[in-house]
């Protein structure tokens, strides 16, 4: 949480695969404090490549986060393809 405040949540996503560019979509506030929402197309998903994304905010003053923290971790989450 920022003192600045949210000024944007965007979800980066991507096949695993270093052939594709990240997509992007703008994140929403559900209504819980500090809680924002996303939906991947469902058409993106295939079987044939997990999906991998990261999400990036930043703040009214300019300042940014990515998570996963890539200075504690993978830098991105990845979800195996449905069996």
């Amino acid at each position: 949480q920022s003192p600045a405040g949210v000024a944007s949540v965007r979800l980066r996503y991507r096949h695993l695969t270093q052939y594709e560019d990240y997509a992007a979509l703008d994140m929403v506030p559900t209504g819980t404090p500090n809680e924002y929402t996303a939906t991947v197309p469902g058409e993106f998903a295939t079987r044939e490549w997990p999906l991998m994304y990261f999400i990036e905010a930043t703040d009214q003053a300019g300042r940014g986060k990515r998570w996963p923290d890539f200075a504690k971790e993978a830098p991105y989450i990845v979800v195996p393809p449905a069996p």
